[in-house]
């Protein structure tokens, strides 16, 4: 149990309160690039060429870093302390955000890890964070797994439709090891679901009363790069692509203005419903059959999903 999950047990707080504070912690985060640049920790050009690499390739900035190799790795590592150090704690957020008083956190943050600890040596458990660009190491952990990719040389199988070509690929039908579907499911749990589909509620509103919705939209970046992670785990091609079209698409409107994020999203959130509805459903069938296939023997599910898949792949070449 995550000390977010331990406070709504307590019903300290409520999950929107939870998803309020995370989205809080989120934007403390400062910049990678900033944190390297303010603590001297490159020259310019280097710092401009792992920029201009990071653009043209589409990759987030650590990935860069380590592939291009324009910084040492002591580099990358003492800006990733630094950045760590300079992000706040959910319960820092909590406080500000007026959800919790000090005296309450700290009195209920020390029996948590009591027990926490307990919980730990009694089963041996072991819980991972599962995090993307950019990273909150501690401070609160939403979702358990390690992410890895799959070393499966699967052989995937092309599905072809006259415009998604092949671009839709399943994986062989070869049933996943239990061990793989098991790390998928408890990331992509009943609590995520909630959460994705309550950003989506919170963006509406916002939309609707002219509130902030880029604070909103960087939870909303974050937790869909989790899940293509997760999808890449357990070799579901269908997921994994349909997240990378999302992941595109979002990344290229972090440019975008509080007023033209209303209006994009006032224009296609229904699609992003409709997305997470089939992920789910996607999900399910493979933590029932340890595989996608019977979605894909399904001739009107496959039209319905194709269809859908299409629509987001125009999306994002618009």
């Amino acid at each position: 149990m995550f000390f977010g999950s331990y406070l709504l047990k307590e019903k300290l707080i409520t999950e929107d309160q939870l998803l309020r504070a995370v989205s809080a912690q989120h934007e403390s985060i400062p910049s990678l690039i900033k944190v390297i640049q303010d603590n001297n920790l490159a020259v310019a050009k280097d710092i401009v060429s792992v920029i201009v690499s990071s653009y043209e390739k589409r990759k987030d900035i650590v990935n860069t870093i380590r592939e291009e190799k324009e910084f040492d790795v002591s580099v990358l590592e003492k800006a990733q302390s630094i950045q760590n150090e300079k992000t706040k704690t959910l319960g820092e957020c909590l406080v500000e955000l007026g959800f919790l008083d000090l005296n309450t956190l700290n009195k209920h943050l020390t029996d948590y890890l009591s027990i926490k600890s307990e919980f730990t040596e009694d089963n041996n458990v072991n819980e991972v964070e599962v995090s993307s660009p950019p990273e909150i190491e501690e401070n609160i952990q939403i979702v358990s797994g390690d992410i890895t990719q799959d070393k499966n040389n699967d052989k995937p199988e092309a599905v072809q439709s006259p415009d998604s070509k092949k671009d839709v690929q399943l994986d062989d039908i070869s049933e996943k090891n239990e061990q793989d579907i098991k790390r998928y499911t408890n990331t992509f749990n009943d609590q995520l679901l909630k959460r994705l589909n309550k950003l989506c509620d919170f963006i509406v509103e916002s939309c609707q009363s002219g509130g902030d919705i880029a604070n909103l939209f960087s939870s909303l970046y974050r937790d869909v790069s989790v899940l293509k992670s997760s999808s890449t785990l357990v070799g579901s091609k269908s997921s994994e692509k349909l997240l990378e079209h999302w992941e595109f698409i979002l990344e290229d409107m972090f440019n975008m203005n509080n007023e033209q994020l209303k209006e994009w999203f006032e224009s296609y959130i229904g699609l992003l419903r409709g997305s997470i509805n089939y992920l789910w459903e996607i999900r399910e069938t493979i933590s029932e059959n340890k595989s996608e296939k019977a979605l894909w023997l399904n001739e009107q599910w496959k039209e319905r999903f194709l269809d859908h898949y299409n629509k987001i792949g125009a999306l994002r070449k618009s």
